[in-house]
């Protein structure tokens, strides 16, 4: 994301609404992005621009009502603190 206090650094939000609904925001993450960057860097190079992309844990849609899960042609948008959106269609 970048170094604290840039745009993106360490305490910047994230969110991930699918089909237009908040379905994940990043304050209440297990790790902290500090924490994310050095184990992640502690296995690949990682290059400016890129994005570690987390999830929930498996079975989060499962136990919502009703259950919502990935459905083929769904757009998933990553919000990356007002910085940037990553937008990937599901397949």
């Amino acid at each position: 994301m970048g170094p604290p206090g840039s745009p993106g650094g360490p305490s910047a939000s994230a969110a991930a609404p699918l089909a237009g609904a908040a379905s994940r925001t990043s304050p209440d993450d297990v790790f902290s992005v500090a924490d994310l960057i050095a184990f992640c860097s502690s296995i690949v190079r990682l290059r400016p621009r890129q994005a570690i992309a987390t999830g929930p844990p498996g079975g989060v849609g499962h136990g919502m009502h009703p259950p919502r899960h990935l459905q083929p042609d769904q757009l998933l948008e990553t919000e990356l603190g007002g910085v940037e959106t990553l937008r990937n269609r599901i397949r």
